[in-house]
């Protein structure tokens, strides 16, 4: 039988989501930490189950699981020592929505639409956990 490299694809894909992927907006958030505290806390926004090679953080990573997409959102304070700490992670499919919070502050969630990622995002950037964490990381990383 003869290939040709016949091409069967169609001329161009249907691109139908109309909203900001969640890994856009995380990455937007972690910029916006920065520039809130002066680079003195950062935020690193990891990808898959290998997004960090040493052992000791990659130990606390969740696994992606059942074809899922999995992000995890890292602070990380420079002056000491590259210190990080997990303040959530992101499960979705590849459609986006509905997708999971989990090892947040919080409840682990589930999230149906760009609006309530948004909504459960600030609850969790408000959470007494995270106020904690990133005020310990602004504070001995001023005297550092």
């Amino acid at each position: 039988m003869q290939n040709n490299n016949l091409d069967l694809w169609p001329e161009s894909f249907v691109v139908e989501f109309k909203i900001n992927p969640p890994l856009m907006i995380l990455r937007e958030q972690a910029s916006l930490l920065e520039k809130k505290t002066g680079g003195l806390v950062k935020a690193v926004v990891q990808k898959g189950e290998n997004a960090i090679a040493e052992a000791a953080i990659s130990a606390l990573m969740r696994k992606s699981t059942n074809g899922l997409i999995t992000y995890s959102f890292w602070l990380l304070a420079p002056e000491l020592g590259n210190y990080m700490y997990l303040l959530f992670s992101i499960e979705q499919p590849v459609e986006m929505y509905p997708l999971r919070i989990v090892d947040s502050p919080l409840e682990d969630m589930e999230i149906t639409s760009e609006d309530d990622l948004l909504a459960k995002l600030k609850l969790i950037f408000a959470s007494g956990e995270a106020q904690r964490v990133i005020g310990a990381m602004i504070a001995q990383s001023q005297t550092a």
